[in-house]
């Protein structure tokens, strides 16, 4: 029983993933499973802080020495820029920038307080160098993408790199300052050049790094580096450790065509599969993952196409694919039936398909529906307004989804209570034609499926590996029409800040003093367990206030 066990263990490898707390989940209760980090649209690294972007989004997230400590939604649009700058005591500045503003806010174990920064305030970019002495007299060149070193008077390729692929042209080169050692990049390799008193025109080692399909970014500490790896318009992240390169990005291996999906109910909460892996998430709270079963000798397909999942009450998994039902006894898998009888394609899977709820049916996720089960009508809408964050998404580049300008969505789904949910990049709409519709901003965009369970919501792309979660219970929620409060417990001479988002870090909209009266209340959502209301004040300005302040109205108001 126990060699079972610990077989079991060391077969079903652990995985590190974060475990859906409110630390690692964005203000509107969004958290990014896969890959974490998350998906990075922009990447700042300095010394062991590397802190990355949700692609299309303004949510961060901090990672210190390879840890996952803290994500932020600046409240900003789209990002464009990402910077970290020293501060005083030791600490770092991250400067976060969309297409109208810029912030900061400081850095230490977690993220602080933001900021708006001036341009004229931003760090400047430094430029390339053009020549990198990392010893006196000893200076390192590039000459047509080829490695020279000056030393004596004479240029010359480095000994070491002769008869190496690094004395090709190169794809990339960093570091080489003062007593820096210099990396190369080429062809899936990188090597550390370091120069010494026993090496004086440099020792070169070499490192695998990853099979990088187009292009690699080396930014940070030279001593330990982080490589940003693109691939065909997904991205991993890895950093050296002094000895390899160790993958800070934790993947499924989902790529086009090894599809993935996915699956709910049958123990699983959730299960993720692709043609290659499975990933679940235990009981406990933590991430198991499990190669699957071994194709036939004679395989028609170079990977299973899984129809459905399950996880036994032992906490085994069990898989059906075309090639039969297989369970996992925690030694190894074994076939115990045959495929599916559904034989469920993973493309008819992926195909637009008709989905209806108590509301309506909505068809794929084009802007239609079908309130009385019988005709089509157009879906309306509400279009972005001035200086919203609907309107930077329509302020995005031409490949942007312009919100409310185009008939379709990433996708589209009918949930079982009786609303419709569309994701526009990162932005989540989620309402009724009846009751109206709310915006919530996701930790980053390209997702283009969901996956309804009994936990929450599930929105994922199984092409750009990417995998987000939000708890039923985590989710904004409307409160009744013409719901009024007035501030209390707030002390005389102190106000009560309205922010951007349910954060105490994000951006100021408002400040309202202690008895303002008619303070019209829209939604509410808990954050590690305290209460936030996104409020409307009479002087029209929107955002987020802790609910404690708030008590009910006395006497009556009308909407500003």
């Amino acid at each position: 029983m126990f060699l079972a066990f610990l077989t079991a263990l060391l077969t079903q490898a652990p995985v590190t993933l974060p475990q859906l707390t409110g630390q690692h989940c964005s203000s509107s209760g969004w958290c990014a499973v896969l890959p974490a980090p998350l998906y990075p649209g922009l990447v700042a690294a300095r010394g062991d802080t590397l802190v990355t972007h949700g692609v299309r989004s303004g949510v961060v997230m901090l990672s210190r020495a390879g840890a996952w400590r803290d994500t932020l939604d600046t409240g900003l649009g789209p990002l464009r820029r990402l910077t970290l700058a020293d501060a005083p005591g030791g600490a770092l500045w991250l400067f976060a920038c969309d297409r109208v503003r810029c912030v900061r806010a400081k850095v230490d174990d977690r993220i602080g307080a933001l900021a708006l920064v001036p341009d004229n305030e931003l760090p400047a970019t430094p430029p390339e160098p053009e020549v990198r002495e990392p010893r006196p007299g000893v200076r390192f060149f590039l000459e047509k993408e080829h490695l020279v070193v000056e030393s004596g008077g004479q240029r010359r390729t480095p000994p070491s790199v002769k008869g190496t692929q690094f004395a090709k042209e190169l794809d990339v080169l960093f570091g080489g300052g003062p007593g820096e050692p210099l990396w190369l990049y080429r062809a899936y390799e990188t090597a550390r050049l370091t120069v010494t008193r026993e090496h004086p025109l440099g020792k070169l080692e070499r490192f695998f790094l990853a099979q990088c399909t187009h292009e690699v970014t080396l930014l940070g500490s030279p001593e330990r580096p982080v490589a940003l790896c693109n691939e065909m318009g997904t991205h991993s992240l890895h950093r050296f450790d002094g000895e390899r390169w160790q993958a800070l990005t934790t993947e499924l291996d989902w790529a086009s065509p090894d599809l993935g999906f996915v699956h709910v109910g049958g123990g699983c909460a959730p299960c993720f599969l692709s043609g290659s892996r499975m990933l679940w998430r235990t009981q406990g709270g933590s991430w198991r993952t499990v190669a699957l079963p071994a194709l036939p000798p004679v395989a028609p397909e170079g990977h299973h196409r899984p129809d459905r999942a399950s996880i036994d009450a032992r906490g085994l998994p069990g898989v059906v694919s075309q090639y039969g039902t297989f369970r996992h006894d925690g030694a190894r898998w074994r076939r115990v039936g045959g495929p599916s009888e559904t034989d469920q394609f993973m493309e008819a899977r992926l195909a637009p398909r008709e989905q209806c709820n108590a509301t309506g049916c909505l068809r794929g996720s084009e802007m239609q529906w079908r309130p009385d089960g019988k005709t089509w009508q157009p879906l309306q809408l509400p279009l972005a307004g001035p200086g919203t964050e609907l309107a930077l998404a329509q302020a995005e580049d031409k490949d942007f989804i312009m919100y409310g300008q185009r008939d379709d969505a990433d996708c589209a789904a009918a949930l079982e209570g009786g609303e419709f949910v569309f994701a526009f990049n990162a932005l989540l709409l989620r309402g009724t034609p009846e009751k109206g519709w709310r915006t919530e901003r996701l930790p980053m965009g390209y997702a283009c499926h969901f996956t309804e369970g009994p936990e929450g919501l599930y929105l994922w792309n199984p092409f750009l590996k990417t995998l987000m979660f939000q708890r039923k219970d985590a989710a904004p929620t409307p409160v009744p029409e013409e719901t009024w409060a007035t501030v209390s417990g707030v002390k005389a001479g102190d106000v009560l800040r309205v922010r951007e988002v349910p954060d105490w870090r994000s951006l100021e909209v408002a400040a309202l003093a202690p008895g303002t009266r008619c303070v019209r209340e829209l939604r509410r959502r808990t954050v590690t367990r305290e209460t936030w209301a996104e409020v409307l004040t009479v002087e029209g300005k929107r955002g987020w206030v802790n609910w404690r302040f708030l008590a009910r109205a006395q006497g009556p108001c009308s909407p500003p």
